[in-house]
């Protein structure tokens, strides 16, 4: 099999900055349309050609000073920048990210979530994959949603980290409240994207149903197309009878989702790519009124080309699901 397309300067340069921002390979290559091999070969390379041109003036690292660094990023949560402070270094926080990427033992690596799955809901994702695997254009009418809840301080802990590979992995720790947050409501069509709703009090059925005629019956053609496909997961809220009888009522199709499949929607990485944006330098917020802006205006920041590269990459993940016997992969 051929190669594929050589990277152009902006996309090394992507790769290089993304990388250096802890970002995954698969990640990268959602955003940039590739390969998280190809993604991978790419880094390969930059790392390489970087050892080859070491040369210049002496570098101000000494051997102490490294041997500090990689002692504070073995298993580290925090960030390059976090380092350079705690340990009062001379050089930059760039540096201390390319010594900690020299390492043999050190990796960039994002926390597991686990996600128990039973035989018979992999045996379902598997079978739901297979019978989609094939779809290209049909995806294009798919309107895929979902709700997040975005908290006042910020993720739940560092999602990233420095794993050093001679110790265990770290798991992410969920809090109860986070000190409260905002929970949302959108949606992402080929075409377009719904408006942002804010969602107040308990989320339940009729809730929902409001939700829904607010936020998706005056956008639905627009941004799915005349014969569109509604995507909903499986929450008790969404296939409550009711609901189900509401989107029977409005002549809503929808789209038959298999159990607990995150990794599959893509509006979850919608909701990763706002969660950098609102959050970026570790910022947290006072208020809901102060956070409730930032979410609007991080929604507004998704634009076209990174949908369609969303939507382009369905059929990979279904490719996963199918080769990892519908156990989940991190999305």
């Amino acid at each position: 099999m051929g190669r594929g397309k050589a990277f152009s300067e902006r996309e090394v340069g992507s790769v290089i900055a993304l990388r250096e921002d802890g970002k995954s390979f698969r990640d990268i290559g959602v955003y940039l349309g590739r390969s998280a091999n190809a993604v991978s070969n790419c880094w390969n390379r930059h790392l390489e050609n970087r050892q080859i041109g070491r040369g210049g003036r002496k570098s101000v690292v000494t051997d102490q000073a490294e041997r500090r660094v990689l002692r504070a990023a073995s298993n580290y949560e925090g960030t390059s920048k976090m380092i350079k402070a705690n340990l009062n270094l001379a050089f930059s926080d760039r540096t201390v990210r390319r010594i900690i990427q020299r390492s043999e033992f050190i990796v960039r690596r994002k926390k597991s979530r686990k996600l128990i799955l039973k035989d018979h809901e992999k045996a379902r994702r598997v079978t739901w994959a297979q019978e989609h695997l094939h779809w290209r254009q049909q995806w294009k009418k798919i309107i895929f949603s979902d709700e997040k809840k975005f908290r006042l301080d910020g993720p739940d802990g560092y999602q990233h980290y420095y794993h050093d590979t001679r110790k265990g992995k770290l798991l992410r720790n969920k809090r109860h409240s986070g000190g409260g947050g905002i929970m949302v409501w959108g949606a992402i069509g080929w075409r377009g994207m719904s408006d942002l709703i804010i969602c107040e009090g308990t989320m339940d059925a009729p809730y929902y149903q409001e939700v829904l005629n607010i936020g998706l019956l005056d956008c639905a053609q627009r941004i799915g197309g005349r014969n569109f496909i509604f995507m909903q997961d499986n929450a008790p809220i969404h296939t409550a009878g009711s609901t189900m009888a509401w989107l029977d009522d409005h002549n809503i199709r929808v789209l038959p989702w298999p159990p607990r499949s995150p990794d599959m929607n893509p509006i979850e990485n919608v909701w990763g790519r706002m969660a950098q944006i609102v959050y970026a330098n570790g910022k947290q917020y006072a208020s809901l009124e102060e956070l409730h802006p930032a979410l609007t205006a991080a929604w507004a920041e998704i634009g076209a080309d990174y949908r369609h590269t969303l939507y382009h990459s369905v059929p990979t993940r279904l490719e996963e699901v199918i080769d990892a016997g519908g156990m989940i992969s991190l999305y």
